[in-house]
């Protein structure tokens, strides 16, 4: 897990907007399987900037009692993370958390690409 994470941090992963631009898919094919809107899934928009993924940040964020800007960036979003919270316990949980949203959304993403998904798993 900790790899396939560092290529998602680094963009280094293949999704539909890579694909397209490799020529492996056709643009028609380029779109975001979880938010079905016309947003090219890339790595920022799958992880952060989906409307589905940002609601999610979001709650977290609200739970934990913070304000924040988020950065245009997974990568720099990574960067910015730890500083949010202090104690020990407390951001072991919360690096735990930031691992875990991304990581959901990609074993998401791949189930949605094999199969259709009820609507409320997705959102």
């Amino acid at each position: 897990m900790e790899i396939s994470f560092w290529m998602v941090i680094l963009n280094k992963i293949n999704t539909r907007g890579v694909l397209v631009r490799r020529g492996i898919l056709g643009i028609n094919d380029a779109m975001c399987p979880l938010c079905m809107s016309t947003f090219v899934e890339l790595v920022d928009h799958l992880t952060i900037h989906c409307h589905y993924r940002w609601s999610i940040w979001l709650k977290l964020i609200e739970w934990w009692g913070l304000s924040w800007c988020c950065p245009g960036n997974l990568s720099d979003l990574f960067k910015q993370w730890e500083f949010l919270v202090h104690g020990e316990f407390q951001r072991k949980v919360w690096s735990m958390l930031f691992f875990a949203i991304p990581w959901s959304t990609w074993i998401l993403r791949n189930g949605s690409r094999h199969c259709i998904l009820p609507s409320h798993i997705v959102h």
